[in-house]
This record gives C-alpha cells, sequence and structure tokens, in this order.
C-alpha cells in the first residue's frame, strides 16, 4: 500500500502527525513543502473543500449508532434531544455525532485541554455542524448538572462517572456508548496503570446488573495505541423507560 503523504508547512505537518498518532493512526511522515510545485508535481492530490475526511469517528461509536438510533426511536424524545461526548479530546467523535444525528440533537463535548477543545471548534465548523464545548476536569467535577438522551466515551476512564451516568445523567430511555482498555496482562502501550484500564465485566455489573439496563452491544476486542493493539471493552446499553 503507498503511504498517504502529507503536503503542507512542517509545523501544520507536525500537528497532522500528532493528531492522527494519538488517534490510532500508523503514520509514515513523508514531509513535503506545499510552497514547491515540484514537490508533489505528478502526485494524486487531494485539496480543497472537496477533498476526503482526513479523520475518522471512532470505529465503535460508527458501528454501533445505527444500533443506537433504533433504540432511541423508541423513546419519546423532546424536539432537543442532547448528547454528551465525555473526554472528547480534538471532537472526532463529537463532530460525527452531530453529523449523524442530525441538527435536531445537541451535542456537548467535555474536556479540560484547552487545546483539544479549540480543535474540537474548529473541526465542527470546517464540517458545517455546531457542537457546544465545555472546559471540565471531569475528574474534579462530574456530570451531574447535565441531562443526556446519549453519553459516549472512547479512550478515557474516571471510575465516578459511571454512577453519576447511570443514575443522574441519562434519561429514561437514554444510551451509554463506552469503549477503554481492558485489565489484564501486559500492557506495552499506555495506559498503563491498573487504575486507568476497566476490569472485565465492569460496564456489565455497573449498568446492566445494578441498573437494569438493556444491552445493545457487550463486546471485547482490542484497540490500537502507539501501534500496539490492546485489549479493551466495547460495551453499548439503554437504560429502562
Amino acid at each position: 500500500m503507498e503511504p498517504l503523504r502529507l503536503f503542507g508547512s512542517l509545523h501544520d505537518i507536525k500537528n497532522a502527525r500528532d493528531i492522527l498518532s494519538n488517534s490510532g493512526w500508523r503514520v509514515d511522515m513523508d514531509m513535503r513543502d506545499c510552497a514547491l510545485q515540484t514537490s508533489w508535481a505528478g502526485e494524486q492530490v487531494e485539496q480543497g473543500l472537496q477533498g476526503g475526511r482526513a479523520w475518522r469517528a471512532s470505529e465503535f461509536l460508527f458501528d454501533v449508532l445505527p444500533t443506537t438510533t433504533n433504540a432511541l426511536a423508541q423513546v419519546p424524545l423532546p424536539l432537543r434531544p442532547v448528547a454528551i461526548d465525555v473526554g472528547c479530546g480534538s471532537g472526532r467523535d463529537a463532530v460525527f455525532l452531530a453529523l449523524e444525528l442530525g441538527p435536531q440533537w445537541e451535542v456537548v463535548a467535555v474536556d479540560n485541554h484547552k487545546g483539544a477543545l479549540q480543535r474540537a471548534a474548529d473541526l465542527a465548523k470546517r464540517e458545517g455542524v455546531q457542537i457546544t464545548c465545555v472546559d471540565r476536569d471531569l475528574r474534579r467535577k462530574g456530570l451531574t448538572d447535565m441531562k443526556a438522551h446519549l453519553v459516549h466515551g472512547s479512550r478515557f476512564l474516571e471510575r465516578g462517572l459511571f454512577p453519576e451516568v447511570r443514575d443522574s445523567v441519562l434519561l429514561p430511555g437514554g444510551v451509554l456508548i463506552w469503549s477503554h482498555f481492558l485489565n489484564g496482562g501486559e500492557h506495552l502501550a499506555p495506559p498503563r496503570r491498573p487504575s486507568r484500564q476497566l476490569l472485565r465485566g465492569e460496564l456489565r455489573e455497573t449498568f446492566i446488573e445494578a441498573g437494569e439496563f438493556h444491552s445493545l452491544q457487550d463486546v471485547e476486542g482490542t484497540m490500537t495505541t502507539r501501534f500496539q493493539d490492546v485489549p479493551a471493552a466495547f460495551f453499548a446499553a439503554q437504560k429502562p423507560f
């Protein structure tokens, strides 16, 4: 397979490399100065607004969202339902939700990294959708002041949020979608600390057994981080209504 070549300033390409690497992409750097036409002459180039997307949502969210929307179709939603992306990072999943759910939904992107939130806002603007960015340290202040019909999290873990989401944040009929790295075995890439890893069955116990949620998806697999495939849990469940 031919490598994807990025054309631009050194600063822009390094930023693109960091974003892609943190999202699990394998990046083979091939930096070219876009001011020099000879550097890309003869290459197949996509540029401008008609080019393909240079980002993608998390694979599990992409796969499970149709099942989620089917489940939510059975719920009497208000005119302005709310989806929260927890630990949103640079906003790819929040923007994907805004694109797929439609303008009637309010999508709230929560993170405590101001630079990431700015990138999320910029991405939403480029894609022509609106998201609400909230600067919040979720390990100090939870989500109990928020209500939602959909809560999503990926590659983020703060256990104190789970009872809040189950008992207070998610409204009746709301859906939780979560994917994160699993405890067990030697992790060759972050997160290495057990406190930052899910226990096997933890989401099932918290939401299905303790909260009587209906399971939409509950599987194990792997997620790529730092070029390593790391065991992960993929979970989606609907609150009783």
